[in-house]
């Protein structure tokens, strides 16, 4: 599914940079969640990497993924749904530019 192939290669990208500075990875079952909000928050090694608001996008693309894998199909709500894949490019778009823009900052 393509917002799968989104999800992965968000969580690929940011845990480049956190390896790569050496910063704490989280190792809990929730790590991809946890990876997620320590990209939206500066610590001793590195700015912030996400925006609050990208982050809180990504954040809603995971629950989904979560929901998605443990869930019938039947119960999946387009009304709910529909803003998701509606902004999926945007989203990507818009962590694509905030990469670029930290890594030009750093």
């Amino acid at each position: 599914m393509l917002h799968e192939e989104i999800i992965q290669k968000i969580n690929f990208e940011i845990s480049q940079i956190d390896k790569n500075l050496e910063v704490f990875f989280p190792k809990s079952e929730k790590w991809h969640k946890d990876l997620l909000i320590q990209m939206m928050q500066d610590n001793k090694k590195r700015k912030a990497v996400l925006s609050q608001d990208l982050s809180t996008m990504l954040l809603k693309y995971l629950d989904f993924r979560h929901f998605q894998r443990n869930a019938y199909e039947y119960i999946l709500d387009w009304n709910k749904l529909k803003p998701l894949f509606l902004d999926m490019k945007n989203s990507l778009a818009k962590f694509k530019q905030e990469i670029k823009d930290w890594i030009e900052k750093n």
